[in-house]
């Protein structure tokens, strides 16, 4: 076995990181550049801050991988589909254009996980990017890329198969786009977006 260790230092100024133990994204606290760690080293990721909805006090910020594009079915089959039934075999209608795949990019069970992902990928939230705020670093990113593309697979299942039509196999492609890295506000209960 190989281990590699990796400098946690900033990709811009060396500053070091702070980084909680699981923790796979972090912000410089010197002149605020993100990395995510991967195993060849750190590599440049950038964040976006969602605008919280007016009137609103976040008291948590949770980041959240959103992969953009479009989820294309190859194949979708059902069990006692009877034909005569318009559409019934037809993929989810949110697949028919661009959209972002959704998953949670701080630790969750993976039912919770699952339940926050398809919502908000169900729910296609109009986000607009706001500015960091001050003195809240950006915290809990546990969630690897790698890990956040098998999650949004499961996104995906769980939307079909939530249909009424008893889903048997599904074949499908996920969005190509550039993973996005989004930290959007909470009051604790729920996500308090624009």
């Amino acid at each position: 076995m190989t281990v590699h260790l990796v400098a946690l230092k900033c990709l811009q100024c060396e500053y070091p990181l702070p980084a909680e133990p699981d923790e796979v994204v972090c912000a410089c606290p010197q002149c605020g550049r993100t990395a995510r760690l991967e195993a060849e080293g750190l590599v440049a990721q950038p964040v976006t801050w969602a605008e919280p909805r007016a009137g609103a006090t976040p008291a948590r910020w949770l980041p959240f991988w959103a992969l953009p594009g479009r989820v294309v079915i190859t194949s979708r089959e059902t069990q006692g589909f009877r034909p005569t039934l318009p559409g019934m075999q037809a993929a989810d209608p949110l697949w028919q254009q661009a959209t972002r795949l959704w998953v949670p990019a701080f630790g969750l069970s993976l039912d919770l996980a699952k339940n926050w992902g398809v919502s908000l990928t169900r729910a296609q939230p109009a986000l607009r990017p706001g500015p960091a705020p001050p003195d809240v670093p950006l915290r809990g990113c546990v969630v690897a890329l790698e890990d956040a593309r098998k999650l949004a697979e499961f996104v995906v299942l769980s939307i079909e198969a939530e249909r009424p039509d008893m889903l048997s196999s599904i074949a499908f492609t996920l969005p190509d786009g550039t993973p996005e890295l989004w930290v959007l506000p909470s009051d604790g209960n729920q996500l308090v977006i624009a």
